[in-house]
């Protein structure tokens, strides 16, 4: 969850850098883009890893773990398209789809956590 949040709070302020530089709003958007996907790309390998892991702890839904990936998925290909610059004139909204997708991730992974949490466990 830690790294989920952190990445998705990392890439929300990441345009406002080549903003800063004056850089056209095309720029901004797929530079941005660019750096969520090589964010993406280079945590998604752990994601996927963690996960396997999670199949045999008790409580590992894998419905929630199927929306989540397809989730993390759905983000992956905002950016992708951004980066491309499709669709033109939209780059902002893709981009933040994309933010949004990550956002939904990391909420399912807080409310996983917490209802792990209150989940009654027998005694040691």
């Amino acid at each position: 969850m830690l790294v989920a949040s952190l990445c998705t709070a990392m890439l929300a302020l990441v345009p406002t850098i080549p903003a800063l530089f004056g850089l056209t709003e095309s720029i901004v958007w797929r530079s941005s883009a660019l750096v969520a996907i090589l964010t993406w790309v280079s945590v998604i390998p752990g994601v996927l890893t963690r996960t396997k892991r999670m199949k045999q702890y008790a409580g590992y839904n894998a419905a929630t773990s199927t929306a989540g990936i397809g989730l993390a998925a759905i983000a992956g290909l905002g950016f992708f398209a951004s980066t491309l610059g499709f669709p033109a004139g939209h780059l902002p909204a893709t981009y933040i789809g994309g933010l949004l997708a990550l956002v939904l991730v990391s909420a399912m992974l807080f409310f996983r956590i917490i209802t792990s949490l209150l989940r009654p466990h027998a005694p040691e």
